[in-house]
């Protein structure tokens, strides 16, 4: 069989979609998560996440590298605070690895493309699809402005404690006649802008090559486009 990284015909391992640390906070004492599908009223559970016969031994160490640098940096300790009390001001993450932090959440959103589960058939990259293969192949990021990143922490109403227990997989949407994908992981909503190089009003919002990640608070039970958080603040036109 094929790899779908290095398209080399071997022996592909059971790959995850979303990585396996991921999906944690949400098992239950069976170590068992509740998989919800946005169209469809049934709920299975799942273990160990969601997985497909993807990658080879080689391209899951070459991918492993980037998950461990995010698990490390975003967990231990956790990154965000424990709880985001002002509903509408932006917060940053600093010192983050660009190129680590962005190859990581385009690895993520890559492999929710090519996979063929229908949890992820709103995922499909098109032509992007294979440049991005060669970004992760190549171990290169790109500029900021090729393939934004925008982000949301997601909080509890009530508590405004920041959400980790909600994995949803990636829906396409139109930001400024560019196609985008959003999909939430790691307590954060994170909005993918795919098609357009150049400036861009989002620019002082998006991850940024010095390592800095601006992010507003979105509440779990309301979560909306990263992009109308923005706009509602009043800071976009």
């Amino acid at each position: 069989m094929q790899c779908r990284l290095c398209q080399k015909d071997c022996t592909l391992r059971n790959s995850h979609i979303i990585p396996e640390f991921l999906y944690r906070p949400l098992y239950d004492e069976k170590h068992r998560a509740l998989l919800v599908e946005p169209d469809s009223l049934d709920r299975p559970f799942v273990q160990k996440g969601l997985r497909e016969k993807l990658l080879c031994d080689a391209c899951e160490g070459h991918l492993g590298r980037w998950e461990s640098y995010f698990a490390g940096r975003w967990f231990d300790p956790n990154i965000l605070p424990d709880e985001v009390p002002l509903p509408n001001q932006v917060m940053t993450v600093s010192g983050l690895d660009y190129a680590k932090m962005k190859l990581f959440l385009l690895s993520v959103l890559w492999r929710a493309s090519v996979s063929r589960r229908s949890e992820f058939r709103n995922a499909s990259l098109g032509p992007h699809e294979v440049k991005i293969r060669e970004m992760l192949l190549a171990d290169h990021p790109g500029p900021a402005d090729a393939y934004r990143v925008l982000a949301a922490v997601v909080v509890q109403r009530e508590s405004r404690r920041v959400v980790y227990e909600m994995i949803l997989p990636p829906v396409q949407k139109r930001v400024q006649d560019r196609v985008s994908y959003e999909l939430v992981f790691g307590g954060v909503d994170w909005l993918f802008m795919i098609s357009g190089h150049g400036t861009s009003e989002l620019d002082g919002y998006c991850l940024t090559e010095h390592g800095d990640l601006p992010l507003l608070p979105v509440e779990s039970d309301r979560i909306a486009s990263v992009l109308a958080l923005y706009q509602n603040r009043g800071k976009l036109r």
